[in-house]
């Protein structure tokens, strides 16, 4: 059933909390950006996590790298977890460890690395990222572009092959969506990471996204280019509030 260039394949996917809605049938290939868009509350954090294999959906069947995500034996999904990664709106880190431990915790837990060696990596990873904050303050002394660019760091420190990215534009300023979308970019064409993002940033999308999911409450709809998007949701596309969407 997958393609080897599919690294996500959704069958009739529907989330839990959205039952009411249509379910989704869509693939998503490796590499490529795919992002989210739509209103506030059209749902559209529950489908990032329904397609990230976090929550157990309504119905349907979601395959990520080729396994069936919710017929894994536990220690099955936890090794796929490493290897799917999910940010959430609020690029949770740990409050009472400082930047560089933050992003060095994960290596050092998976033992994958002694802590001399995962600070070095994490040190490398943060300067690909372009961070430039403080590394021995808590979180709390940091603003959120720098919050977030430590969760993703400590997130690559296990060398994901798709991260899920729940709006990375959201409480930044114009310099900080710049530079968020260089490491996006970064990551998904130079690295090769799958990337799943919803976004209000439509610049972004409009630009790089290798396809479109367009939630307006009634489901998740697919457009393959910003073009199709704009066709089938002209007012949304335009930033028309409260304007009148025809999928056709």
């Amino acid at each position: 059933m997958n393609d080897s260039a599919d690294i996500l394949v959704a069958e009739q996917l529907l989330p839990d909390h959205l039952r009411e809605q249509r379910p989704l049938d869509y693939r998503i290939a490796t590499g490529s950006i795919t992002c989210l868009v739509g209103r506030n509350f059209t749902g559209k954090t529950r489908w990032l996590r329904t397609l990230a294999g976090l929550d157990p959906p309504a119905s349907g069947r979601l395959e990520i790298m080729a396994a069936d995500v919710w017929a894994l034996a536990p220690d099955a999904w936890q090794r796929m977890r490493t290897n799917v990664a999910f940010i959430t709106a609020e690029a949770p880190v740990i409050s009472w460890m400082d930047g560089i431990s933050n992003v060095t915790l994960p290596a050092i837990y998976h033992e994958l690395e002694g802590e001399v060696a995962a600070r070095q990596q994490a040190l490398d990873l943060l300067a690909k990222l372009g961070y430039d904050g403080a590394l021995d303050v808590l979180p709390a002394y940091l603003d959120r572009h720098h919050r977030s660019l430590l969760a993703l760091a400590r997130c690559l420190m296990l060398a994901p092959e798709m991260v899920f990215i729940d709006e990375p534009f959201e409480l930044t300023d114009r310099s900080s969506r710049l530079a968020m979308e260089r490491v996006m970019r970064w990551l998904a064409r130079e690295q090769g990471i799958t990337l799943v993002t919803s976004t209000h940033n439509l610049a972004f999308v409009r630009e790089h996204a290798d396809a479109v999911l367009y939630a307006d409450g009634t489901g998740l709809y697919v457009h393959r280019s910003w073009d199709d998007l704009e066709a089938a949701a002209p007012a949304f596309a335009k930033g028309i509030p409260d304007g009148e969407e025809d999928h056709g």
